[in-house]
């Protein structure tokens, strides 16, 4: 019974590590995914939805990185999934902004999204796959600022 112990308390201070070590992980390292379970762990964590939106906004400044990481670092051939995340998260926060009528919250997003917008643009403009006439990959941020002009959008109506 002591050797269960033993197993489970290792294997507990293992994963901890694991976690811990994958906060800052990119989408191409192969710690990313105990990063994600991290995040949705800690956002389960949230009680109230002011904490919830505020994990969101987080959660939106993580993923832009991943997207100006995966730019900058020419590994466009990642942006569809991690464009998805992106605009993933930004309509789960819309959503539980609008369901809840949080006004306040409405117009920070608005002006968040706003700026992510901009961010992203400028992605676009310094994309390194121009470089390369079959590369497709860009339209990816396109369609995460796509995705950005819609929520503003539903965000503007919320009084």
């Amino acid at each position: 019974m002591q050797l269960y112990k033993l197993v489970a308390i290792i294997i507990l201070a293992v994963l901890a590590v694991i976690l811990l070590a994958s906060n800052g992980a990119n989408p191409d390292r192969i710690d990313y995914g105990f990063k994600r379970l991290q995040e949705k762990l800690f956002l389960t964590l949230q009680f109230s939805k002011t904490q919830k939106v505020d994990y969101y906004q987080n959660l939106l400044n993580k993923r832009l990185k991943e997207l100006e990481y995966l730019t900058y670092n020419k590994k466009t051939y990642m942006l569809w999934s991690s464009s998805l995340r992106y605009a993933a998260t930004a309509g789960e926060a819309t959503n539980l902004i609008i369901q809840n009528n949080l006004v306040w919250e409405a117009n920070k997003f608005v002006d968040i999204f706003q700026n992510h917008q901009a961010q992203i643009n400028d992605l676009l403009t310094n994309y390194p796959g121009d470089l390369d006439p079959t590369e497709k990959n860009s339209k990816f941020l396109t369609d995460a600022i796509n995705s950005l002009t819609s929520y503003i959008s539903k965000l503007s109506q919320v009084k």
